[in-house]
């Protein structure tokens, strides 16, 4: 992919989307994000890689020979995993590659983890978390409102104390779509749960600053960038001008 986009920087039309499936080596002491995120450095383009699985050396050159049709062959994979450790290969990454080129001068790239089940199918998943990056692009957060969305859950883990039941964590869940779930502080829960559709988020903020007697400039720069992500996850969704 590297090569042909530096050939052919013009692949894609304005708006068109290539996808595929892929995987990649982890080499020790590097970031298997960093790495995917380099086949497209330079294209211009919006990327969206998820890693579906890992798996080790071995397991990995067991089902490539099993899928050749090959019998197992100790000498051949002994050979397969001595090339590995001579490249520092730690394991290897499944997942979808989404890339889409927007026109924008700063492209976003996103490279994550999303192993857990999701609800199928992916591609109205994929082409609302790009939709969702657009409105990041061209609205401001801090001045937008918001609501929560319905398929949201709050879910909380709790131990026994001295005085009770005591919440040791807390928890936003997506319970549809790719079923993302964020730990979140009190603070966090306090400002999605005023997400009502009536204030902006700054006027959000500065309620909570009165209310913990913190400097409000400080818990904006903090939670619009928490509420960004949100959004990205499509927890919030915002609401109408």
């Amino acid at each position: 992919m590297r090569g042909t986009s530096r050939r052919r920087p013009d692949l894609l039309e304005e708006d068109g989307t290539i996808q595929f499936l892929a995987n990649w080596m982890h080499i020790a002491g590097e970031h298997w994000e960093d790495r995917v995120a380099g086949w497209f450095a330079g294209t211009g383009l919006d990327l969206w890689a998820i890693q579906r699985e890992v798996q080790d050396p071995l397991d990995y050159v067991r089902l490539w020979l099993t899928d050749a049709s090959e019998d197992f062959d100790p000498q051949r994979t002994a050979q397969w995993l001595d090339w590995m450790d001579e490249h520092d290969i730690t394991a290897v990454g499944f997942g979808l590659i989404t890339a889409r080129r927007s026109g924008h001068d700063n492209p976003v790239v996103v490279c994550e983890d999303l192993r857990q089940q999701v609800v199928q199918p992916l591609g109205d998943r994929v082409q609302e978390w790009f939709g969702r990056q657009d409105w990041l692009r061209a609205n401001d957060v801090s001045k937008s409102r918001f609501r929560v969305d319905p398929g949201l859950q709050l879910r909380q883990e709790a131990s026994m104390g001295a005085g009770g039941w005591e919440v040791t964590q807390q928890l936003l869940a997506m319970g549809t779509g790719l079923r993302w779930v964020e730990e979140v502080d009190p603070l966090i829960l306090a400002l999605v749960s005023g997400c009502d559709g009536s204030l902006t988020l700054r006027d959000q903020i500065e309620l909570l600053a009165i209310a913990h007697e913190a400097p409000a400039d400080e818990l904006e720069r903090v939670l619009t960038g928490v509420a960004a992500h949100l959004v990205e996850r499509g927890m919030l969704v915002p609401c109408e001008p």
